[in-house]
């Protein structure tokens, strides 16, 4: 809850009206549920903080909750960092980090295979097309029956040199 360290009433779970759902908890609450399950701190996520973490009211010495928010500048708005805890061992450690500027983005998150095809299609067809012209300007000295078989020849000739590119 928000005055989680300083709230000091009885009552231990709060609608939670910011998010219209669940229930918010003091610090009553926590301290209560690490009792009964022998726990030293609850870690949780899911909430954006300015430094990427937060800890809460202590108890012997050591936070009763511990919140981690790993994405930093949340829906590039927030500006917050992110951050992560790593155990080694019996050590416990917070790292931060910040946020960098986003990778360039292909219209409407496409990839790279899917914004290409069109260009690479037309590329393809215009090469085909090349390909398979059979002007020539000896074709005008040959007959109507000897243009149709050099034809066929020339475009024989062709595909089988795009089957071996």
């Amino acid at each position: 809850m928000e005055d989680y360290d300083t709230y000091n009433g009885e009552q231990r779970f709060f609608f939670n009206d910011i998010r219209s759902c669940s229930c918010v908890f003091s610090y009553k609450a926590v301290c209560d549920f690490l009792d009964r399950n022998n726990l030293r701190c609850l870690i949780r996520a899911h909430e954006a903080q300015d430094e990427g973490y937060k800890t809460y009211r202590q108890k012997d010495n050591f936070p009763t909750v511990i919140t981690l928010f790993s994405a930093p500048n949340y829906l590039d708005a927030y500006g917050n960092k992110g951050a992560i805890m790593v155990f080694d061992g019996s050590v416990m450690n917070i790292r931060q980090f910040e946020w960098v500027d986003h990778p360039y983005w292909l219209p409407n998150f496409m990839d790279v295979f899917t914004w290409s095809i069109p260009f690479v299609a037309e590329k393809v067809a215009g090469l085909l097309m090349k390909i398979l012209e059979v002007c020539n300007e000896d074709d005008e000295e040959l007959s109507e029956e000897e243009m149709k078989v050099a034809k066929r020849e020339r475009i024989r000739v062709k595909i089988r040199a795009i089957g071996r590119m």
